[in-house]
């Protein structure tokens, strides 16, 4: 599935296990890749977070490119273009920048 968005195209594959996000920007060419965990009995939840996450909803293992914004209730996290974090298993947000 692919829609338009500001400028841009937007694919979705849900999985069973994950929820692949690629945004593909018309005018550059730049791309962003987003995974996020499934929600079994919501599908469309990870496609609704999509690139703004709450970081209480995000689960070990989710994984997702910039630009990217968490927002938890004591701080906002900002991935840039070409950056990407991953929660890991601890519960910590690991950002690898560019």
């Amino acid at each position: 599935m692919a829609t338009e968005a500001h400028g841009g195209r937007i694919g979705v594959d849900i999985g069973g296990t994950f929820t692949d996000l690629v945004w593909v920007d018309d005018a550059t060419g730049a791309t962003c890749v987003g995974k996020l965990l499934t929600t079994p009995k919501e599908p469309a939840q990870a496609v609704e977070q999509g690139t703004t996450a709450t970081r209480y909803a995000l689960r070990a293992g989710a994984t997702l490119a910039g630009p990217a914004i968490v927002e938890e209730r004591e701080s906002t996290l900002v991935v840039g273009p070409g950056g990407r974090f991953e929660v890991a298993a601890s519960g910590n947000i690991i950002v690898t920048i560019g």
